[in-house]
């Protein structure tokens, strides 16, 4: 129910409705068919959630997202890859996204599930949801120092949610490994 779901390419609207009925999350969709778009109103209105949710007719290139906590799309991978700078310029690290079918190219998901779908109307039975978390930029030098010990020193790139540098200490190179970021959090060892 803390969740603000924003739905790019919404459809009628039911990914917003099921989140609405099942957790309260509250949120938009965005479409750009009107009459999808009056559906899922209608939908929601029957539902007992148009409290919760609301749709509109609109392009998703132009919409405000920063407000999401969680951001769904069943997009073309070409349109999610035209996304992504835009996911990447509004929406705070932790930000969820999650996607059905298609990916966003060279931005690997998070996670990924397959669930088998007997009668998806196209396509093979099946399909895949994939999840991203927004990382946080951490390119840039970072230093630190544990009591009584020397300075560290970590210097970092990013692509996408992998950090990809090199760690010093004392002038000497530590081996980087397992470098991933998560919102906020940064791992390595």
């Amino acid at each position: 129910p803390d969740d603000y779901l924003i739905d790019l390419g919404s459809g009628d609207g039911r990914i917003s409705i099921r989140a609405a009925t099942r957790f309260g999350t509250r949120g938009v969709g965005v479409d750009l068919d009107d009459r999808l778009v009056r559906m899922a109103l209608a939908d929601a209105r029957n539902q007992g959630v148009a409290d919760k949710v609301v749709f509109e007719t609109r392009n998703l290139f132009g919409t405000d997202i920063s407000r999401a906590t969680v951001v769904t799309t069943y997009l073309l991978q070409s349109i999610n890859v035209q996304l992504r700078p835009l996911l990447f310029e509004q929406l705070k690290p932790g930000t969820r996204i999650v996607s059905h079918d298609f990916d966003f190219a060279d931005w690997a998901a998070d996670q990924k599930i397959t669930i088998d779908v007997p009668g998806k109307p196209y396509g093979p039975p099946r399909s895949d949801i994939m999840l991203w978390v927004v990382p946080a930029n951490v390119t840039g030098v970072w230093q630190w120092s544990l009591p009584g010990s020397a300075v560290y020193e970590l210097r970092l790139e990013q692509i996408f949610q992998v950090p990809v540098g090199a760690a010093m200490v004392r002038g000497q190179p530590l081996r980087l490994t397992d470098a991933r970021v998560k919102g906020d959090e940064v791992t390595f060892t």
